[in-house]
């Protein structure tokens, strides 16, 4: 995903849902997806919103809105009302 995004110069990133394969990925999914997170947002360049699944757990999706918001990076897990 990465790499096309950069090749085909996206604006925008919308990721829908099912970021993982389970609401308790191991360390190493983690790690890889904040990563990827990183050169998606081409350093708050390039605005990515993430949105939960039915795999993904909400609250771990949005554990770390707080820290990545400066990157352009939206981490949505519950709804917001």
């Amino acid at each position: 995903l990465v790499d096309i995004v950069e090749k085909e110069k996206i604006d925008v990133v919308l990721m829908a849902g099912d970021v993982f394969d389970s609401v308790n990925p191991p360390a190493a999914a983690e790690q890889l997806f904040y990563e990827s997170l990183a050169r998606l947002s081409d350093k708050g360049k390039r605005p990515v919103a993430v949105i939960a699944g039915n795999h993904d757990h909400p609250e771990r999706i949005s554990a770390a809105r707080k820290l990545v918001a400066d990157y352009g990076i939206l981490l949505l897990g519950w709804p917001d009302t």
